[in-house]
């Protein structure tokens, strides 16, 4: 009786960014592209002279927003780099989750300093 193995092939893993885009792909980015800059050239030119009003919580609801956004986008990286194990895949990790708290604390407007401190001095006399 012939002993016949079977060699399994290495392991291939289905990574959508290792994939290279087909030229539908790349024609349908240049179309998506260029109607994105279209809309934005028509409205904002009729918008250019317009004043909005303030709003006082723009600033928090939007650090609160890039939290979750960098805190998603990190995970899914980590998720990759434990895949692929690339050192490039790790640096941009680290670095969205670096920006995770540096935009929670200007959010929270701990990079602003305080009124008090802008303030002039009051200056001694001789």
């Amino acid at each position: 009786m012939v002993n016949t193995t079977t060699v399994a092939p290495q392991e291939q893993h289905f990574i959508l960014s290792s994939l290279s885009p087909g030229r539908a792909q790349r024609r349908l980015a240049l179309a998506v592209v260029l109607a994105l800059l279209v809309a934005f050239f028509i409205t904002e030119g009729p918008l250019s002279s317009v004043q909005v009003g303030r709003i006082d919580a723009f600033v928090p609801a939007y650090a609160t927003a890039m939290f979750v956004i960098d805190s998603i986008t990190a995970v899914l990286l980590f998720a990759q780099f434990s895949i692929l194990r690339t050192r490039a895949l790790l640096a941009i990790a680290s670095g969205y989750l670096f920006t995770r708290p540096n935009g929670t604390g200007r959010g929270a407007g701990i990079g602003a300093p305080p009124p008090a401190l802008l303030a002039p001095l009051p200056q001694a006399r001789p």
